[in-house]
């Protein structure tokens, strides 16, 4: 669904933004997903995600060399209505 694609995309978005790595995450694929709704709609994630050679605050298109494949968490709590989204937790290994 839209929501949760929209989720994934802000939680990727998110946790590149705030990560200590110099190097970003992309997903690769979703491998639990739960939705629970509650005055919006809070989302668990656990997705496959590569980290990349390219740095995190580079602008410019850069190929992917160096990847290291992990399993994060994120868990997104988003009410539509009045624009809101938050990363209320994160977590790699």
């Amino acid at each position: 669904s839209q929501g949760v694609q929209s989720a994934l995309s802000f939680a990727k978005e998110e946790f590149n933004r705030n990560s200590n790595s110099k190097y970003i995450v992309s997903i690769n694929r979703t491998l639990k997903l739960m939705r629970q709704v509650v005055n919006g709609s809070k989302y668990r994630m656990e997705v496959e995600v590569t980290m990349s050679s390219c740095n995190n605050d580079d602008t410019e298109p850069c190929p992917d060399e160096i990847r290291q494949t992990k399993i994060c968490r994120f868990e997104v709590y988003s009410v539509p209505w009045k624009n809101q989204i938050d990363l209320l937790s994160s977590s790699c290994r």
